[in-house]
């Protein structure tokens, strides 16, 4: 059992680390103005796009390399969904 936990846990975090670097697309292309508040949607993003390559049935080795692509993908979507939200909110943020 801790062999699994520790497998898992490598895995999480190479999800946040891919979702800290899609974090950093955005938080380069506006200078890092107002960019700090897409952080969570981005690993937030990370973790669930990681998660959703084995959840659809891809438990095998390419499942496993599959899912760190994923979470970047996911991760960089959500963080720019939530900027653009976030600046459709008013908050003064370029």
């Amino acid at each position: 059992m801790p062999a699994a936990l520790l497998f898992l846990a490598g895995y999480l975090a190479l999800w946040l680390a891919a979702g800290l670097l899609a974090w950093l697309v955005p938080a380069v292309r506006r200078r890092g103005v107002g960019t700090l508040p897409l952080l969570p949607a981005a690993l937030a993003g990370a973790v669930l796009g990681g998660l959703l390559v084995p959840l659809l049935g891809l438990r095998d080795a390419s499942g496993v390399l599959l899912s760190i692509p994923a979470a970047f993908a996911a991760a960089l979507a959500s963080a720019l969904a939530a900027g653009t939200f976030g600046r459709k909110g008013g908050n003064g943020t370029p």
